[in-house]
């Protein structure tokens, strides 16, 4: 996909909709390959670094140096609930959707 928030959204509005008050898992197909793989485990402590702490644009300008030393294309999206990361490689992909910690954002 383009926008894997905007579609994460649409697809959550349809189920919230259908399925109102139940509890459900969206479980997202990846089409990665190994060199994927291996860049998104790379980037999982800088991940949890940043939604710990609230550091996106600094998030954002790591996964920018280390894509374009592997050659390959991201997206990042933050809304009040998640963090998006899209990885690209030509036509294999993986999609990672973090939960964001809501009561630290409230808090101070």
């Amino acid at each position: 996909v383009d926008n894997i928030q905007e579609e994460y959204e649409k697809i959550n509005q349809v189920i919230n909709s259908k399925l109102e008050k139940e509890t459900y898992d969206i479980k997202i197909q990846d089409d990665g390959n190994r060199k994927l793989q291996e860049f998104s485990d790379q980037l999982q402590p800088a991940v949890y670094e940043a939604l710990a702490h609230n550091r996106y644009v600094w998030l954002e300008e790591e996964i920018a140096e280390k894509s374009a030393e592997n050659q390959l294309n991201y997206r990042i999206f933050v809304d009040e609930k998640h963090l998006y990361l899209q990885l690209e490689d030509g036509s294999k992909y993986i999609y990672k959707i973090f939960n964001r910690d809501t009561e630290s954002l409230t808090a101070g």
